[in-house]
């Protein structure tokens, strides 16, 4: 099993107008680093924000995440119903994003704050976002 992630480059700076992202040697990466560096919006879920990530993974097909996705893993999927959280819950994952700037339910946002499972919004799509963790140094 893998450990946290690990950032060994001081300065990864992208090609695709993303901004550069500034991480110091060897820093264990959690949610709340994560969107600092990143800008993404935290829309609820502060009680995860210091949640281990190790992983990512993105997708829209509920089993397929089940069987892909790791504990730590940060998910980027278009889906914003209530059975993400519960796919989130089940696998431990570190945080939910939602990109395009898709508009999350007030169900959804209940459930994942009483679950302590921080949601994330980005204007970014789903691949800009994917680039932008493999840039950092988060795997699938």
């Amino acid at each position: 099993m893998k450990g946290p992630v690990r950032i060994k480059a001081p300065l990864v700076k992208n090609t695709l107008n993303f901004g550069a992202f500034l991480w110091f040697n060897d820093i264990m990466v959690d949610v709340r680093k994560l969107t600092k560096k990143t800008y993404f919006t935290v829309l609820t879920g502060e009680a995860g924000l210091s949640n281990e990530i190790t992983s990512a993974c993105a997708g829209d097909l509920l089993s397929h995440i089940m069987f892909k996705g790791k504990k730590g893993s940060v998910w980027v999927t278009v889906k914003t119903h209530l059975n993400v959280v519960a796919v989130a819950v089940m696998r431990e994952f570190a945080c939910i994003i939602i990109p395009d700037g898709i508009k999350v339910p007030d169900e959804t946002i209940e459930a994942a704050e009483s679950k302590g499972i921080p949601i994330i919004v980005s204007e970014k799509t789903e691949f800009e976002i994917c680039s932008i963790l493999y840039k950092l140094g988060i795997r699938p």
